[in-house]
């Protein structure tokens, strides 16, 4: 039987073989998603165990573009460098149209990505391409870095149930049938497009489920020739006997190349055999002779789909499980390890008891609208040449960092007194978006403001909001909540030595933001007040869901 909440950090050591075990959170899937819902826990102090069905990572290139906030968050993991390392950088924020690879370019189409010029004005990072089997043993080794982390492989989640107080599922060891039941307090599903366990719970799809049945052809060939160095994203090619798009997953001369076919005209995937699969590749680049080593073919459908819910009791559904999307726009595993940083910090919360269950409401009305919106663009975008805006049109960069999280742990400014309207750009400090990347100088060491916002509830204020400090260490300890406050100025620990800090938080000297674990902006109040201590008093009681006392 589960404990009782003041023993719900209680975990127990999986061993093959063991008839039980129990611990705080399961996660199902070691994908992107549930590695980094992994790493998260840890981060927290929050033991888990996650279970993969499939013996190891994954074996293909899959995803490939790492978005900016992907590459924000492992930066702050300490995994930035080593991602652009195993991956490379884009060079064009375009993907360049021809008939085959060998011929004059007719045009170019947008990738999905802001360019260098763009991101540089706003984040300390930039976006790379990294393909998850690069990616992905990356994220287990920090994820199994952690004492609190357990991952096991060739481990099937086959049975789960509810009943009110916690979860009990039974797993699978593939290679020995041996079967072991798991206790958990909460489950993530993170287990794919094709989710058994959001199939289990009875979680409907919406959306269109077949968009189109694409080939995905993985080879080896020296094409720097062709391409002239000058690396994409992706190379979109019209030949009419090998229309289809290269993608380049690695530095070392790997591709895929994806194409349709028609399994519903009788097509076989046996019919493609490596003659074939290679010939296509050597006429999609224009070089008949090309020499080319065919590494594997996989098939795989095009959908846009979003779950009726994202939870069911204490099971939450993350990634593709709760998302279906297209390759168009790269967002699908994007958007999945942005599931995780939303939910992570949530269950740790509840589970430490520093805040109530009540929080965990808030990881759908805040994460479904952004799958809701990405999933719809990644449709939009599907057709080579077809680039639809939505009604109000967001940049590639706002798609990454502009959304807008709506719930009752987001505290909306007031109507400015003079009747302004509120900024037009997506990218501010309004309260519910991604706060703003500054620079900052600490110890004369440079420092971007997202290094504040990990682990804690942050309150930040201007080089006059001592009394604002004050009333955050009060607060904290009242609450017994984790809260730290950073005063910035021209002068003291952290120096805005050009005043950026002022005009893109929209503040004055005096004023206050509390900024969430995930580096969302959950308040903000533009100047000082009478009482600081009775107004953050209520802030935090809001955003953690207690009743104000």
């Amino acid at each position: 039987m589960w404990q009782s909440s003041s023993n719900a950090l209680t975990r127990e050591m999986f061993i093959p073989g063991k008839s039980s075990v129990q611990v705080p959170v399961l996660i199902v899937g070691a994908g992107p998603t549930g590695l980094c819902t992994s790493l998260l826990l840890s981060r927290y102090g929050i033991p888990s165990l996650l279970v993969e069905r499939h013996a190891s990572t994954s074996i293909y290139p899959r995803a490939t573009g790492v978005s900016t906030r992907s590459m924000e968050l492992f930066r702050q993991w300490g995994l930035d460098q080593r991602v652009k390392a195993a991956g490379f950088e884009l060079e064009d924020a375009s993907a360049p149209v021809s008939l085959t690879l060998a011929q004059p370019e007719l045009t170019r189409l947008p990738l999905g990505f802001p360019s260098a010029q763009e991101v540089a004005a706003v984040s300390p990072v930039t976006p790379c391409a990294c393909p998850q089997d690069a990616l992905e043993p990356l994220l287990l080794e920090r994820a199994r870095s952690y004492a609190e982390a357990q991952v096991v492989f060739g481990t099937e989640l086959t049975t789960i149930e509810q009943d009110g107080v916690g979860i009990s599922a039974t797993i699978i060891d593939r290679s020995t049938a041996n079967a072991t039941l798991v206790r958990a307090h909460y489950v993530v599903a993170a287990d794919g497009a094709h989710s058994r366990v959001r199939e289990h719970l009875g979680i409907a799809m919406q959306g269109p489920d077949q968009l189109g049945n694409y080939l995905s052809v993985l080879f080896r060939a020296d094409l720097n020739r062709l391409i002239k160095s000058h690396v994409h994203g992706l190379y979109f090619i019209q030949h009419p006997e090998a229309s289809g798009i290269f993608v380049p997953t690695s530095t070392d001369g790997r591709w895929v190349f994806a194409m349709e076919w028609h399994p519903e005209r009788g097509e076989r995937l046996e019919d493609y055999d490596s003659e074939r699969c290679i010939r296509l590749v050597r006429t999609a680049t224009g070089v008949p002779d090309l020499d080319v080593e065919l590494l594997g073919v996989q098939a795989f459908p095009f959908a846009a789909q979003v779950a009726q819910c994202y939870r069911k009791g204490n099971v939450f559904l993350a990634g593709d499980a709760a998302h279906r999307m297209t390759p168009s726009g790269g967002m699908g595993m994007n958007t999945g390890i942005h599931d995780a940083h939303n939910l992570a910090w949530k269950l740790a919360a509840v589970l430490k008891g520093w805040a109530d269950i009540t929080l965990l409401e808030t990881y759908e009305s805040e994460r479904r609208p952004v799958g809701l919106h990405n999933t719809r663009r990644s449709n939009t975008r599907r057709v080579m040449g077809k680039h639809e805006e939505d009604e109000e049109s967001w940049s590639d960069l706002e798609i990454d960092l502009g959304y807008c999280y709506e719930s009752k742990v987001i505290i909306p400014d007031l109507p400015a007194e003079d009747g302004t309207a509120p900024a037009r750009s997506r990218l501010t400090c309004q309260p519910g978006r991604r706060a703003p990347h500054v620079w900052l100088t600490r110890g004369g060491k440079r420092i971007s403001t997202l290094d504040l916002y990990d682990q804690t509830l942050t309150l930040v204020t201007g080089s006059a909001g001592t009394s604002w400090c004050e009333a955050a260490d009060r607060v904290a300890r009242a609450h017994g909540v984790p809260l730290v406050a950073h005063l910035i100025g021209l002068e003291g620990e952290l120096r805005d030595g050009d005043s950026h800090w002022d005009e893109t938080y929209r503040i004055e000297a005096d004023g206050a933001l509390l900024i969430r674990p995930d580096g969302f902006v959950a308040w903000r109040k533009p100047g000082m007040i009478r009482d600081p201590q009775t107004e953050l008093h209520h802030v935090v009681d809001q955003i953690v869901g207690h009743s104000p006392s």
